[in-house]
């Protein structure tokens, strides 16, 4: 599990919020199978509130669909949300902060009012309590390390389900019977998702140039397919993709490979983790 934890220098320097994530961070560290990173991450912690730096953040993942929890530390108490009490430079932030409590996968709150207030609001009614060890003797860093974790996997194994259901739900769509043909378009989806979100394993290149080499279907219609769904220009530029980076053979590409930019934003894309 790649997880990223993201808070901006005011809220790590809080003398409450500080403590918190340092300990969490501290813990994951100690965690077998789980690895702290801000590349590539599977899912992302955001910590903090009332910034446009984490709100523009927060944004970025749910346009990328990348899986964030949010702690909003307060921030989100009644005497913080009168709107009608703002300045109208102030709305601005306002309506980025809703949005980026509505796009969470999950709200973390440390108490029973904080998780009131949120409520309330009803931009999330996905919520966690789960206090803050630094200040309570009520819950335990390892037991608050437990069930984020516990938290995360969940989120992104329900990601993965909805992402495969997604391009299988496009496969089952199509106008064509040729199995192989939608094989190949639903793995070049899957690539396409990857690339989407900032990166594409290996394992992903290899496994479709294994099956384009392996699988017998009609080349011509497969390129009908690609075009009529507009996905030829990415699938040419992958192809080049495959051939460099992969076990592609010229033999076995469906278009005209595309050597550009665009191929090279896929080259640098090229990941070896596993997930």
């Amino acid at each position: 599990m790649r997880i990223q934890i993201y808070a901006s220098d005011k809220t790590r320097n809080d003398e409450t919020s500080g403590p918190l994530i340092s300990s969490l961070e501290h813990a994951y560290r100690e965690q077998s199978g789980v690895i702290l990173t801000d590349e590539n991450p599977d899912i992302v912690h955001i910590f903090g509130a009332w910034e446009h730096e984490t709100a523009k953040y927060a944004a970025l993942l749910h346009k990328k669909t990348i899986p964030y929890v949010y702690s909003p530390l307060g921030g989100l108490m009644p005497w913080k949300l009168k709107r009608t009490s703002l300045e109208e430079s102030q709305l601005v932030l306002y309506d980025s902060q809703k949005r980026m409590t509505m796009q969470a996968s999950m709200i973390h709150v440390c108490g029973q009012l904080e998780r009131q207030s949120v409520e309330n609001t009803t931009w999330n009614k996905n919520i966690i309590l789960l206090k803050n060890p630094v200040v309570t003797n009520d819950i335990s860093v390892e037991t608050m390390t437990e069930e984020m974790l516990k938290t995360y996997g969940e989120i992104i194994a329900s990601y993965h389900f909805k992402v495969h259901e997604e391009i299988q739900n496009k496969v089952s769509n199509l106008e064509e019977e040729d199995e192989n043909i939608r094989l190949i378009f639903g793995k070049i989806l899957a690539a396409q998702h990857q690339f989407h979100r900032g990166y594409i394993m290996q394992e992903t290149l290899d496994d479709l140039s294994h099956v384009m080499t392996a699988a017998d279907y009609d080349e011509d219609a497969m390129e009908n397919l690609l075009r009529k769904h507009r996905l030829d220009g990415f699938a040419a530029r992958l192809e080049q993709v495959l051939l460099d980076n992969s076990t592609l053979t010229e033999g076995f590409t469906t278009l005209p490979p595309i050597q550009d930019k665009g191929t090279e934003q896929i080259k640098e894309s090229i990941t070896h983790y596993q997930q």
